[in-house]
């Protein structure tokens, strides 16, 4: 539908301004964004994959193993 369409330009652009924000070291900043993000749809399995890639940087192991077990879930429910 074009709520979804709407919805994955949207997460699309934080995953992109998280994107940056992780490379350039603002793990703070990237994991609010991202946690903003996830909190209004929990399902967007990118949002986790980007908060289980700082997590990882920022060297919170277990966090990061979740959050990536989270997205392939959710991209596993999909198909």
């Amino acid at each position: 539908t074009s709520e979804r369409i709407s919805q994955g330009s949207r997460y699309g652009v934080v995953a992109l301004k998280s994107g940056f924000l992780i490379q350039q070291g603002l793990y703070s900043e990237a994991r609010k964004e991202l946690l903003s993000a996830a909190k209004a749809d929990p399902t967007e399995p990118t949002l986790h994959f980007l908060l289980g890639m700082v997590y990882e940087q920022a060297g919170l192991v277990d966090m990061a193993g979740r959050e990536f077990w989270e997205a392939h879930d959710l991209v596993s429910r999909r198909r």
